[in-house]
């Protein structure tokens, strides 16, 4: 396709801790980012006006929401608090 998706990782080496944030962009041919959660409530959060709908899977946390086009996902072993700090601070210095 035309698209341009892209996918970042970050581990820290002490233990084993891995952040991911991908970015893909929406278009009818390969839909959406698929993102597995428990049976834990979706939360929706607001921030800077974008609502990120924040769900649980075991132990990570997934947070997504939807960008003109594009589809951000953050994914990590970090608490439901952790995330919102994660997702405020996108919008710092906006």
């Amino acid at each position: 396709t035309n698209t341009v998706d892209f996918s970042a990782i970050y581990a820290k080496r002490s233990s084993e801790y891995v952040f991911c944030v991908e970015v893909k962009d929406l278009v009818e041919e390969s839909g959406s980012l698929i993102i597995e959660k428990d049976d834990r409530a979706v939360e929706v959060y607001a921030s800077n006006g974008m609502d990120w709908y924040i769900m649980s899977n075991l132990e990570n946390v997934n947070a997504t929401t939807i960008v003109g086009d594009r589809q951000v996902l953050f994914s990590g072993p970090i608490s439901i608090d952790e995330m919102k700090k994660v997702i405020d601070s996108v919008y710092e210095g906006d």
